[in-house]
């Protein structure tokens, strides 16, 4: 078992779920990091529960519907988190426009339209910056900076007051 071994125990290590509702996080949620599609949840599941690391209780809606809700052992929690305390190396970012206009913004004068539209993409480029940083200071000790990124922020919010 590999990494989505760790992103279904991490899911479910929040939040009870169905497996239906975990392919919803994937699709939602982990999307940026990490994508299973439903053919690679189900047996994982399946596999999970037999290594005793999940258990699932039946749920019935309706007249027929049944549902498996699953649920994390205390086995699957330490499982878990000997996993996640484990140093990892951090992966290069992959290629980003969007990422790569905003480093350069300083030195040049864009229109309002790009302005406005770069400003949408921000919180979701900060949020990813966010969660690298934390991953990194935990992985390697070292906090990371970025300087560019924060000056780009700073000028596309400054562009929509004017």
């Amino acid at each position: 078992m590999g990494t989505l071994k760790y992103a279904i125990l991490g899911l479910l290590n929040r939040n009870e779920m169905t497996g239906y509702e975990l392919s919803k996080e994937f699709e939602t949620t982990l999307f940026e990091f990490w994508n299973a599609k439903h053919s690679q949840i189900y047996p994982e599941l399946k596999s999970l529960n037999a290594e005793g690391l999940i258990q699932y209780r039946v749920e019935i809606t309706g007249n027929v519907l049944e549902k498996k809700v699953y649920t994390i052992t205390d086995e699957g929690r330490r499982d878990f988190s000997e996993w996640e305390e484990t140093l990892c190396p951090i992966q290069t970012a992959s290629k980003d426009e969007s990422r790569l206009r905003l480093f350069f913004l300083d030195g040049w004068n864009i229109c309002w339209k790009t302005r406005k539209s770069l400003m949408k993409s921000l919180p979701q480029m900060t949020a990813r910056f966010r969660i690298i940083s934390s991953c990194a200071a935990r992985c390697t000790g070292k906090k990371l900076h970025c300087s560019g990124f924060r000056n780009a922020s700073n000028l596309v919010s400054s562009g929509l007051r004017n």
